[in-house]
């Protein structure tokens, strides 16, 4: 089990599974159909920022990004209480970030 602290304005995120999804008409559209679409997930872990560029993004929001962002990291990590094994991260720059995705009430 592993922790980690990235750098600077880097954060790590727990990208969101999304599986098949059924079209209203009933039309499965497979995963790798789907790549071309932006991508969502958690961040988990978040960089100090900079003096030039403090962090934005905080623990527990929901974001979305484009697929083509970050790094992808598969290892054991352990994040406050929770313990992910041999889980798939994303590791990106927050500029990657496009926003955060919030609930409304």
């Amino acid at each position: 089990m592993f922790r980690i602290k990235p750098a600077d304005t880097r954060v790590v995120v727990l990208p969101d599974e999304l599986g098949e999804m059924k079209t209203k008409t009933g039309l499965i559209i497979p995963e790798n159909a789907k790549e071309d679409r932006a991508k969502t997930g958690t961040i988990v872990v978040v960089g100090k920022g900079n003096a030039d560029n403090p962090m934005l993004y905080s623990v527990g929001q929901r974001v979305i990004y484009s697929q083509y962002a970050g790094s992808p990291l598969l290892l054991d990590l352990k994040v406050g209480d929770k313990d992910y094994q041999a889980t798939e991260f994303k590791i990106m720059n927050q500029v990657d970030i496009w926003g955060v995705i919030e609930e409304v009430k």
